[in-house]
């Protein structure tokens, strides 16, 4: 027989019945799992507890936290240990602003978040949100906050780079690779998932510290340096996530790239790790015409296959306005186009204004020859018009040859 729910009615009088006038529930019941409101009848102020089913028990008596804060362990006081107190950022991404009053920001309950940027649903722990910031399922780049971290520090030191580096014939990927003052690096932002910390559905802990020490001695024998960062910041404080990943780079012999930096260069990459995603970055890009392939991956230091993936959930998610082929044929063509761009030199016509993508176009549809001599000083002129007029020529620079094109 299934077990019967409770009805709001039925459950506010096993309350009563329980607490005799000692306490008042001022909220709705739903279901056991649900926080419900209560307001203690001594000194009037109101609490929540995280699990209805928690009030009606006899073996754990219901404590005010105002009367009694010594004995309260679990019991969240808005506006004093609330999310909305403690990180309104937080809070503000909660589809139910309500969730925000009954939950404190050390909850493990699973509640309902809006992305800010694409207005998708997903269901995450607020502890975790708390903890290591929000991600989109949808439009998240998929990259770790210490990832985003390094990349950043590298990008801000101008020290190029190459993420996701592999050797050939290989099966080991490092998080990156670049070469500073003669040596040669390979970097690996060791999270807590994997690295030994616990068996995974793939992987026990010992075979992944196998796998790290061939991909150490492969490092080496390839003659680089390989340097691991410890980032298993998840027993952490939160609010300490900087400076756990941050102190482990500055006490590596990686402690040179911080010295290059400013401190509050530092913590303006802390903040972009923090709060801006590749994919977004992307969208950016595809909206502001910068729409070829090397481009796009060398901008944001991604493959091709993750440009491709980025393309097809914000294709899935209406951010671009094309279909998934059409979208390579454009990618494709704007990098024929730069090529071409760099093989051709744009030209004005002095005396009418005229402007051309390369002297070979100009001297088709102008009917004259050797406008290069003429730019060189070779000649005084190349071409006349029907009246006679002689014509020079100037060279300019695509972005001027696009400007007077569309004017």
């Amino acid at each position: 027989m299934a077990n019967h729910r409770l009805t709001h009615e039925e459950f506010e009088r096993r309350f009563n019945d329980l607490h005799e006038g000692k306490f008042t529930l001022i909220s709705q019941y739903e279901i056991c799992t649900k926080p419900v409101t209560i307001r203690c009848n001594t000194c009037g102020n109101s609490f929540t507890r995280s699990r209805a089913q928690n009030v009606l028990m006899r073996s754990y008596p219901l404590t005010c936290p105002y009367c009694n804060p010594k004995k309260v362990t679990n019991i969240t006081i808005r506006g004093i240990d609330d999310l909305w107190t403690t990180d309104p950022d937080v809070a503000a991404l909660l589809l139910n602003p309500e969730d925000g009053y009954t939950h404190g920001r050390g909850s493990g309950a699973v509640v309902d978040f809006k992305c800010p940027h694409c207005g998708k649903v997903v269901k995450k722990s607020i502890s975790v949100v708390v903890r290591s910031g929000f991600s989109c399922n949808y439009c998240g780049d998929g990259y770790s906050y210490p990832n985003k971290f390094m990349m950043g520090l590298l990008d801000k030191a101008n020290i190029p780079f190459v993420p996701e580096y592999h050797f050939p014939n290989t099966p080991y990927r490092y998080d990156f690779k670049f070469e500073y003052n003669g040596e040669k690096y390979l970097v690996e932002m060791d999270g807590a998932y994997g690295h030994g910390t616990s068996d995974t559905k793939s992987l026990t802990a010992e075979e992944q510290i196998e796998i790290d020490h061939k991909k150490d001695i492969l490092a080496h024998e390839m003659g680089f340096k390989i340097i691991r960062i410890d980032c298993k910041y998840t027993n952490a404080h939160p609010d300490n996530r900087f400076k756990y990943v941050f102190s482990n780079i500055k006490s590596s012999e990686l402690s040179f790239i911080i010295d290059l930096l400013t401190h509050e260069e530092i913590l303006e990459v802390d903040m972009k790790s923090n709060n801006y995603s590749k994919f977004l970055e992307f969208i950016d890009l595809w909206n502001e015409q910068e729409r070829s392939y090397d481009y796009v991956m060398t901008k944001l230091h991604i493959t091709k296959h993750t440009v491709l993936d980025y393309a097809k959930r914000a294709i899935e998610l209406g951010m671009i306005d094309v279909d998934y082929k059409t979208f390579g044929k454009i990618m494709s063509r704007k990098g024929w186009d730069i090529i071409s761009r760099k093989k051709s030199t744009p030209v004005i016509c002095n005396e009418t204004g005229q402007v051309f993508k390369s002297m070979t176009e100009a001297q088709q549809i102008m009917g004259c020859t050797n406008i290069s001599n003429q730019v060189a000083g070779k000649s005084k002129y190349a071409g006349t018009l029907p009246d006679g007029t002689r014509l020079t020529w100037k060279k300019i620079s695509y972005e001027e040859y696009s400007q007077l094109k569309s004017a």
